[in-house]
C-alpha cells in the first residue's frame, strides 16, 4: 500500500508518512477508530497552515475530495498535499489550478471565474481594509472584463 501511494504521488515513502502524520493531528481520534476517516474541510482549512493562509482554501478542499464538499480522506488529503509540493511536476499543477479556478466546473475559465478569483485575492478575507474599500463590485467585473 506504502509502495502503491509512492507510486501515485510525487513524494517520498518519508514524506508521505509525514503527510500522514499531519493529517492524523487534525483530529487523531476518528484517524485511529476509522482507517479511512473523513476529516472535515473547517479541520483541515484551519488546521494546516499553508491551507489557512490561502484564499482558495475552501476551493482546493472542494476539487480534491470525492464528495465535492470539501472533506477529505487521507488519499484525497495526499493527492492535494502531493499536487502541492515543489516535487509536482509544472504541467500536474496547471491541470489541477485550472480545476480550481474553474469554480462553476463548466471547464471554462470565464468571467464568472475571474470574478470569483478577484473576490477571494482581494474580498473578505484581505488584510488591507483601505483597499477593499475601493474595490467595489462593479470594479472587479470590470477587471473581469479585461481579462476575459
Amino acid at each position: 500500500s506504502s509502495d502503491l501511494r509512492q507510486e501515485l504521488t510525487y513524494f517520498t515513502k518519508a514524506e508521505i508518512l509525514h503527510v500522514f502524520h499531519r493529517f492524523r493531528a487534525l483530529d487523531p481520534k476518528a484517524v485511529q477508530e476509522e482507517r479511512n476517516a473523513i476529516i472535515k474541510r473547517t479541520q483541515i482549512t484551519t488546521g494546516i497552515e499553508e491551507l489557512a493562509v490561502n484564499p482558495f482554501r475552501e476551493r482546493l478542499c472542494r476539487v480534491f475530495s470525492q464528495d465535492n464538499h470539501g472533506d477529505l480522506t487521507f488519499e484525497d488529503f495526499l493527492d492535494m498535499m502531493s499536487v502541492l509540493s515543489e516535487n509536482a511536476p509544472k504541467k500536474v499543477k496547471i491541470e489541477w489550478a485550472f480545476r480550481v479556478y474553474d469554480f462553476n466546473d463548466d471547464s471554462v475559465i470565464d468571467h464568472s471565474d475571474i470574478v470569483r478569483m478577484i473576490n477571494l485575492l482581494c474580498g473578505e478575507d484581505a488584510a488591507d481594509e483601505e483597499f477593499l474599500d475601493h474595490l467595489k463590485a462593479e470594479d472587479a467585473n470590470d477587471i473581469a472584463d479585461r481579462i476575459i
